[in-house]
């Protein structure tokens, strides 16, 4: 398929699953949402407010654990809800591509079945796109023992802090790299059961170019901007809703005691929430669609489906025939 033909089809099998997607996607989706909002809300303002005052070796300290808190909480935590919402939506996209009715309870078995590989692999993931990140603070912090050691006039010291900085910044655009080279993984956890090892090799395999087809990364690279518009047009949407059903006018005249800041900080997400409920269903509909696609491309795997048809007739579905 072309790249609108895939995006068409995904829609289509949104709009198709529709409701029942959404809900499997509800629970998932509070761990993205508690991971983007302890990454926003905790660890990036850890980077430019602190509580050392001039403790230059303090400031280091709490950057370094701000870091290492990004890396093992909040992307994780980020990674597993999308995971855990793709290994259930996955096997009901591949019903609907061959033409099958919908079966939800395979697919909570396929879920839950695979939800410690996913464990893992959120893990593994989050420390591979964040490995630009960790070269480039591992480089400031040599930056800062070099001008300790030998003042803040070195020449060495500087270059490494350029380098550092550098670093950082390639590390956000690698970030998006590995999840591209990686975007399979939960569909191929899913459907082929296989281990997170095996599924990842798997999934950079597929997404690479071969002699008369292209890379599957320009698919995923699209999928990035769809799903960025889709969030900003939702995101700013959803606020406006909750300005107009006035939640935060109805708190203010409730006696919430020491709850109140928490509650105020909850309905502050709903926005992000009702966004994330959208997005990564959309996400787990695509990235499943594109995993077919390039099996079909390389592998041939529409005439093994024909193939299975044939060999086994009494199986066939009366839906599909």
């Amino acid at each position: 398929m072309q790249l609108a033909e895939v995006f068409d089809l995904s829609l289509r099998v949104y709009r198709t699953l529709g409701w029942r997607i959404l809900v499997a996607a509800s629970f998932p989706t509070l761990f993205t949402l508690g991971g983007l909002a302890f990454l926003f809300q905790y660890v990036m303002p850890g980077f430019m407010w602190t509580s050392q005052g001039t403790s230059e070796s303090g400031q280091v300290v709490q950057a370094g654990v701000n870091m290492v808190l990004g890396v093992l909480v909040a992307g994780p935590l980020i990674l597993i809800g999308i995971s855990l919402a793709t290994t259930y939506i996955a096997p009901l996209v591949s019903d609907f591509m061959h033409g099958l009715p919908p079966n939800h309870k395979a697919a909570h078995e396929a879920q839950w079945k695979s939800a410690p590989r996913m464990l893992w692999v959120s893990f593994r993931e989050s420390l591979l796109a964040a490995s630009g990140s960790i070269v480039g603070g591992g480089l400031l912090f040599v930056s800062w023992m070099l001008t300790r050691s030998t003042g803040s006039e070195s020449v060495v010291a500087g270059i490494v802090l350029i380098a550092g900085i550098g670093a950082l910044c390639v590390g956000g655009i690698g970030a998006l790299f590995v999840v591209s080279a990686h975007a399979l993984v939960a569909p191929i956890a899913a459907i082929e059961r296989a281990s997170a090892g095996l599924a990842a090799k798997r999934s950079r395999d597929l997404m690479k170019a071969r002699t008369y087809h292209g890379s599957g990364y320009d698919s995923v690279w699209s999928l990035y901007l769809m799903l960025g518009l889709i969030a900003l047009i939702l995101c700013g949407g959803a606020a406006a809703l909750v300005d107009i059903i006035g939640i935060g006018n109805h708190l203010s005249g409730v006696n919430l005691r020491q709850m109140r800041p928490v509650i105020e900080a909850a309905v502050g997400l709903i926005p992000i929430y009702l966004t994330l409920w959208v997005v990564v269903p959309v996400w787990a509909v695509t990235v499943t669609i594109i995993y077919f696609e390039r099996r079909v491309r390389l592998e041939g795997y529409d005439i093994e489906a024909l193939a299975a048809d044939v060999w086994h007739p009494d199986r066939e579905d009366r839906l599909r025939a």
